[in-house]
């Protein structure tokens, strides 16, 4: 019963996000097989155009990265194959309230620690066999308006130890207080709970926009602020020394 009730809970949780008939097609259709199916076609499309010199393109890993991956004038195969795969959710979007968005190298993060063996060979093929654990990822902007973009991303990356870094209105008696309840907005809306484990450490380090700041900034640190993920509030809250 209780496993029943956390599926209907997590499509209720779905529906808020993605309105009826686009979400009920996204769930019911194979996505594997779809897009399967769509980067093969991408990809006999590419034979096809080439046809005078596939193999050439093909191992040349500049050219065919860029057809596969990040295609410099128009869609790469994999959007173009992620766009087919979602159609209904790209024909039927309500793109002033949501809406699909492709990115490229999104979960580039700006700085990581992992521990990590050294790269050995499989004695059987030669493939090398990388064995790393990610310890910590951390990201930082400088866009005051925007740094709640990064604390969605590191939401979906496994890594004990999580920090945004971010910037916004400080005030000297409630210091970030307003940025903070956007962020716990942010939290309650991606369901962030469900996401973290207690063992696992989400912090926001906010720090002052200039304009916030006066002349002597000898202080700078004190004006630096970390909110911690709490299991048991469900909210970023002040860590207080």
């Amino acid at each position: 019963m209780l496993t029943i009730m956390k599926v209907n809970s997590e499509k209720k949780e779905s529906r808020e996000l993605i309105p009826g008939k686009v979400l009920e097609k996204w769930i019911q259709a194979s996505k594997a097989e779809l897009f399967y199916e769509a980067l093969l076609d991408e990809i006999n499309m590419f034979a096809a155009s080439n046809s005078k010199n596939v193999l050439k393109k093909y191992t040349s890993s500049s050219s065919w990265t860029n057809y596969i991956i990040s295609r410099k004038n128009g869609k790469s195969a994999i959007e173009k194959a992620l766009i087919s795969t979602y159609k209904s959710i790209f024909q039927e979007s309500n793109h002033t309230y949501y809406g699909p968005r492709l990115d490229r190298e999104y979960y580039r993060i700006d700085n990581i620690l992992s521990i990590t063996n050294a790269v050995k060979k499989d004695e059987e093929t030669g493939i090398n066999i990388h064995n790393w654990k990610l310890l910590a990822a951390v990201e930082h902007e400088n866009d005051y308006k925007d740094w709640t973009d990064e604390l969605v991303k590191l939401l979906f990356v496994n890594a004990p130890l999580r920090v945004v870094i971010g910037y916004a209105e400080y005030d000297e008696s409630i210091y970030y207080s307003k940025a903070i309840h956007v962020a716990n907005k942010i939290a309650e809306m991606q369901n962030f709970r469900t996401h973290l484990d207690a063992e696992d450490e989400y912090i926001l380090i906010m720090g002052p926009r200039e304009k916030d700041l006066e002349a002597d900034v000898k202080n700078l640190a004190d004006c630096f602020k970390m909110y911690k993920w709490s299991s048991v509030t469900n909210k970023f809250e002040l860590y207080k020394k």
